[in-house]
């Protein structure tokens, strides 16, 4: 008898936080101007930051005179030739044999 009473006093409790969180708890003020305006801004801000980081990324110089030194040149590719190879059933829940 006690379990039960816990359970519905549990049940009741979620259910009105949940009201609580979803029907009262949502205070997003309305899209207006003034918060057009600031993402506006917000993003007037990453964007320079962002041509920011390109500048000085377009400004470093690499130099280039590994790539042409013997050592780096006499390297070798290991790499395998990968081949293509039946994956397996169409339709793998079918009994074997069908």
């Amino acid at each position: 008898m006690l379990r039960n009473i816990l359970l519905a006093l549990g049940f009741t409790l979620i259910i009105a936080l949940g009201y609580f969180l979803f029907f009262r708890g949502g205070s997003n003020p309305p899209l207006t101007s003034s918060s057009s305006d600031q993402a506006g801004s917000d993003l007037l801000i990453q964007d320079q930051a962002f041509l920011g980081r390109l500048q000085k990324l377009q400004m470093l110089k690499m130099d280039t005179t590994i790539l042409n030194n013997e050592r780096f040149v006499s390297l070798h590719n290991f790499r395998r030739e990968l081949v293509d190879e039946r994956t397996g059933r169409p339709n793998p829940f079918l009994p074997v044999g069908q």
